[in-house]
């Protein structure tokens, strides 16, 4: 999938935390400003209706982030519409929160917010059981966040491309799942069975396979002496990618689209014909340019 979060943070991976903060509390604005319903509905989630009226008209809150005051720098700041101090959330990509962390956020909520006031942690992994009276009011996980995005509907195009742009992001990062259905198995078994048609059709063109497993992001076979790979990328199971080596230079020079280009309607003799011939075509390719 093209995601343009997951573009962009190919460039800020040395700042992985504040750049995903900076993409949720972009999301949050933009509804703020253009489907008040929805992020009524999310803030009330997020801080677990503990704002009381605030959640329920989000008109005049005002989101800050990375914001230092003193010794506190919480991801994002929520400021009622008289700029009040209500709500902290800290968020975390994979490492989890401190108790001196979050005792910093807590005084300064005490010290600056007036009414109710609210200490949400957002992360990828559970937290620590002990924070005692420094721990947060609401721990959300990634996950959770994923399926209430997807739970809450939008009522303008833009809303749900912004939103489906961030779901991307965290399914990309391996921060949120898709649903795991009953595909998995015949899924699977159909998987298996291409990459056993892909290295029975390499060994009769004598390109000599050699299988080569890219943990969670791809699967494929290096041919001939590492000269090529072929296989697919997880997240593009229908799409067969093929690279011209040798390593480290490696450049695609095929990307076939299993299911546009007909082979998932093909009978099994007529899909090991067309494989056979595209990657005869493909080896010829790899060998001319060696």
């Amino acid at each position: 999938m093209d995601n343009l979060l997951g573009r962009l943070h190919k460039w800020a991976h040395r700042q992985d935390e504040n750049f995903i903060t900076e993409a949720f509390a972009n999301l949050l604005n933009h509804l703020l400003r253009h489907d008040r319903n929805t992020a009524s509905r999310l803030l009330g989630w997020l801080t677990d209706n503990k704002l009381g009226d605030l959640a329920d008209s989000v008109e005049g809150v005002v989101l800050k982030t990375q914001l230092r005051v003193k010794d506190s720098q919480p991801d994002i700041r929520i400021l009622d519409a008289r700029l009040r101090l209500v709500a902290v959330i800290e968020i975390k990509s994979s490492q989890g929160v401190t108790r001196n962390q979050l005792r910093k956020y807590r005084e300064e909520l005490q010290r600056d917010g007036i009414g109710p006031r609210v200490l949400s942690v957002v992360t990828l992994h559970p937290i620590e059981s002990d924070l005692g009276d420094a721990g947060p009011d609401v721990h959300r996980r990634w996950y959770e966040v994923a399926g209430e995005l997807r739970r809450l509907g939008h009522t303008d195009a833009v809303s749900d491309f912004l939103v489906g742009q961030f779901l991307g992001f965290l399914v990309e990062r391996e921060m949120a799942m898709e649903h795991i259905g009953s595909e998995l198995k015949p899924g699977v078994k159909a998987a298996w069975n291409l990459f056993a048609l892909i290295r029975t059709v390499l060994e009769g063109i004598e390109a000599r396979p050699i299988s080569f497993n890219g943990g969670t992001k791809a699967v494929g076979y290096y041919f001939k002496d590492k000269l090529g790979w072929v296989g697919i990328r997880w997240s593009e199971p229908t799409k067969l990618l093929v690279q011209r080596g040798p390593a480290p230079n490696w450049v695609d020079i095929r990307v076939l689209d299993l299911e546009t280009e007909g082979f998932l309607a093909l009978g099994q003799e007529e899909q090991y014909r067309f494989m056979e011939r595209f990657l005869a075509e493909v080896l010829q390719e790899v060998v001319r340019a060696a």
